[in-house]
């Protein structure tokens, strides 16, 4: 199944490439998208961008995000 999620009011963790680790000053780096759309495609997230260039794919579903913040990311909270 695909699933749309379009007007994010801001995609978190958006990188190309994760890092190994994320340590000291790096953790206060949080690369973001306005205005976003994320494509999920069963358990894997298939692509990414901004509204202003959307995505050209077919979906089995969409849900508006508008005025939403969407973190898709594993995150280990507990940090020193």
């Amino acid at each position: 199944m695909k699933l749309l999620l379009t007007h994010i009011r801001e995609l978190l963790q958006v990188r190309e490439q994760p890092p190994a680790k994320v340590a000291g000053k790096a953790m206060r780096e949080l690369p973001t998208i306005k205005d976003a759309w994320l494509l999920i495609d069963g358990e894997t997230i298939a692509a990414y961008g901004p509204m202003k260039e959307p995505p050209t794919v077919k979906s089995d579903q969409v849900i508006d995000c508008t005025d939403r913040v969407v973190l898709p990311a594993w995150c280990d909270s507990h940090s020193h």
